[in-house]
């Protein structure tokens, strides 16, 4: 059993008709990026890309680091990725459904403290590079 590190990854799935995937985690009532702690040994893409694959099935094919958490704990790393895949399968033991939703739309939802900081760093990237 691989121990878990206290540093998490997260990742943005931004597609082209700009919209940002979210997970429902399951027997709760808020909504999550993908991702998730890294395991002893691990660097923060493996955990990211591992993490990813687990919950949703898409296999990342590339990360570009947008952001960090300094101010809590666990530590969160956000990334923007592209992905190869295109039928979501979840783990249904941590997530029970999905969501494409447009980033402008985030704070209507109810998001964990790691998904609000996740997807501040993706609009400021996003609108960047436009």
């Amino acid at each position: 059993m691989n121990k878990d590190v206290n540093i998490v990854s997260k990742g943005i799935f931004y597609n082209e008709d700009n919209k940002i995937l979210l997970l429902k985690i399951t027997n709760d009532t808020v909504y999550d990026l993908p991702g998730g702690h890294l395991h002893f040994g691990e660097s923060i893409e493996q955990g990211l890309y591992r993490e990813c694959l687990e919950e949703t099935g898409l296999k990342v094919k590339k990360a570009v680091k947008i952001g960090e958490t300094n101010h809590k704990k666990p530590k969160h790393f956000f990334f923007v990725t592209k992905w190869i895949g295109k039928d979501i399968i979840l783990q249904l033991e941590e997530v029970e459904k999905y969501k494409w939703i447009n980033i402008e739309d985030y704070k209507s939802y109810n998001l964990t403290t790691g998904a609000k900081d996740g997807l501040k760093f993706a609009k400021k990237y996003i609108s960047s590079s436009k």
